[in-house]
Formats: C-alpha cells, structure tokens, sequence
C-alpha cells in the first residue's frame, strides 16, 4: 500500500483501541470493587493487588492513547462509532458495451465479465475500450 493505511483502516484501529481502553479500565474497576478489602494503618481502604500491575496497565494505556492520539475526554461514556469514511470512488476499467455492467479490475472477475468473454465473445480490449468510449473494432 502506497502512503500508508488508508483512513478507514485507521479509524478502525483507533475505534478498536478505544474500546480495548474503555475495557482495561473498567476491568480495573471490577477487580477492585470486588477484591478484598484491608484496611490500612491510615484508615484508607486498599486491594490486596499489587500496585505494579496497576502501573502495568496504566503505561499500556498512555502508550496507545499517545500512538492513536487519544485525548482523555474521548475515554467517557460510550465509545463513539468513528465517522464513516468516503469510500474512494475507484476508476472503472471495464464496461459490458452493451449491458453498462463495470468492474474496477479488483477482486474475483464478476460473472458478467466471464460470460462476456468465454460466451459473448468478447476481448479484454473490447470491454476496455467501452471504458474510453473508443468504437469497437
């Protein structure tokens, strides 16, 4: 792929890793609402779970949140669904003269290119030149 994904693919990942952000954090949550508690000689209250793993998770987050460019406040409430990206509109490369059926050369060949050139008896420069507007033959 010339100059890298293109934005679709980009909104995709940066919508994934939203989620996989809003997921850590709320497992992280979870664990500590539910994990027992101890009180502390200060009177505040503490999980037995290391202090590490939270650090741990932390710097995975920072670390995706620098790379996607994730700011803080798009972390609250619901993930968004990102806006749809523009299909780019690709360049037809093959028309049927008479049928106006096009295919854009990528992917499995459409059955009305097949037929058109196995059973019509058509050319591959037939069916490009209908693409130009050039007169067949």
């Amino acid at each position: 792929m010339q100059g890298g994904p293109s934005a679709r693919i980009v909104a995709d990942f940066r919508a994934m890793t939203l989620r996989l952000i809003a997921r850590v954090l709320c497992e992280h949550r979870r664990s500590h609402e539910t994990a027992p508690m101890k009180k502390n000689p200060d009177k505040t209250l503490e999980t037995p779970h290391d202090d590490a793993e939270r650090q741990v998770a932390l710097r995975k987050i920072r670390r995706l949140m620098e790379f996607w460019r994730i700011e803080p406040h798009e972390l609250r409430g619901r993930p968004s669904r990102p806006a749809p990206v523009a299909e780019a509109v690709l360049e037809v490369r093959y028309r049927h003269p008479v049928s106006g059926e096009t295919w854009d050369g990528r992917g499995a060949q459409p059955q009305w290119l097949r037929e058109a050139l196995i059973r019509e008896g058509y050319t591959v420069d037939e069916l490009r030149r209908a693409v130009c507007g050039d007169p067949p033959g």
